[in-house]
């Protein structure tokens, strides 16, 4: 290794602003881009490489070559500044547009790949492709994100949801131009904040399960959701995250340090003990470190508060929604229907709440909805 790194030569960095970048024109006169390298444009490059093979000699050769026309076109793609070469008849007879050389090849690699997949193969769909975006961005811009075709309320939210992920020490990192195909894709969807309830049908169709935008746009909803929500409204729906009332996450033994829990108390059907429920472990998430809860006793409480708000819900008419109501009786009910599912071995009822990567969303945005 030693050796390699003493004796390794620097090799170009790779630009993927290259369809910004027009080389000089072809040696034979023609007004076509000449080949990098070659000085060649295309046609009279291949000409050249057949006569060199048989023995001609280069300036001979290039006697008797004539200036051939100029393409009619430059690149159909927004910004490119290359020659449109090849039609796109190969996909669509009826499509008359043209792209360069390189942007063919690009296009030909995605087409078939997105028909192996078996996926509709659309041109305007590869146009919006990050990769081709890149290809006509202006170096000077790499790394930016582009909001302005937001509305104000929007930019907002995904600021400060940006600045949320990079406090993360432990967070995953984002990459520009997988950012700035998820805000394209919130912009054309007509999105005015990531509080929408229709972010969750978008995450399902902006890309298979575990591409970097599906990430992305959940990542963005997941940082921001203490600014653009209430306590009060995570409240009413039945959630309880530390964030939104400035607390700390709950921890558990072998959890990983970047992972947060977002707890579901749609199993507590009554609304008084529910609250009451969210008040508590609002209490808890305020706890200095080392004595807030740990993640596996919160999930027991929450899970026996449900049991309880279940037998409630079946013994009395009123379904417990009526707190003053309850006297001594109700507990004996509580007491001997848990000895009666312990001593007859009956399974303890399932409940609702399934702790995914991001369940507040699953549970969150049918509720507002």
């Amino acid at each position: 290794m030693e050796d390699f790194i003493r004796e390794a030569k620097p090799i170009e960095e790779r630009r993927t602003f290259w369809a910004l970048v027009r080389h000089p024109d072809c040696l034979c006169g023609c007004k076509r881009e000449g080949e990098r390298g070659y000085g060649y444009c295309t046609t009279h490059y291949s000409s050249w490489y057949y006569a060199g093979r048989r023995g001609e000699i280069e300036s001979e050769w290039r006697t008797k070559q004539s200036a051939l026309d100029a393409f009619p076109a430059p690149c159909v793609v927004t910004g490119c500044v290359k020659d449109a070469e090849f039609g796109l008849r190969s996909s669509d007879e009826s499509d008359a547009r043209r792209i360069c050389r390189g942007h063919w090849r690009q296009w030909t690699k995605w087409r078939r790949a997105r028909a192996r997949a078996a996926g509709e193969v659309r041109f305007d769909d590869w146009l919006s492709e990050p990769l081709t975006v890149e290809t006509v961005t202006d170096p000077a811009s790499q790394g930016l994100l582009a909001l302005q075709h937001l509305t104000a309320g929007l930019q907002r939210e995904i600021r400060y949801a940006i600045h949320r992920h990079s406090k993360n020490s432990y967070r995953a990192g984002w990459s520009p131009r997988y950012l700035q195909s998820v805000v394209n894709t919130l912009a054309d969807n007509g999105f005015q904040t990531l509080a929408d309830p229709a972010l969750l049908d978008l995450a399902e169709t902006i890309g298979p399960r575990k591409s970097p935008e599906r990430r992305y746009l959940l990542g963005l909803t997941f940082a921001a959701r203490s600014l653009a929500l209430t306590e009060e409204l995570a409240r009413s729906v039945g959630w309880f995250d530390p964030v939104i009332v400035g607390g700390s996450p709950f921890r558990g033994v072998g959890m990983a340090e970047n992972r947060r829990n977002v707890w579901n108390l749609n199993d507590v059907a009554q609304t008084w003990l529910r609250d009451l429920l969210w008040e508590y472990l609002r209490d808890e998430s305020l706890l200095a470190e080392g004595k807030r809860l740990g993640a596996g006793s919160v999930n027991d409480r929450i899970r026996a508060t449900g049991l309880l708000s279940y037998i409630l819900g079946q013994n009395r008419i009123d379904k417990g929604d009526n707190p003053s109501a309850l006297d001594m009786s109700d507990a004996n009910v509580l007491k001997q229907t848990w000895d009666l599912w312990y001593r007859e071995r009956i399974p303890i009822p399932l409940q609702s709440y399934v702790l995914s990567l991001n369940p507040w969303i699953s549970d969150f945005v049918p509720s507002l909805g």
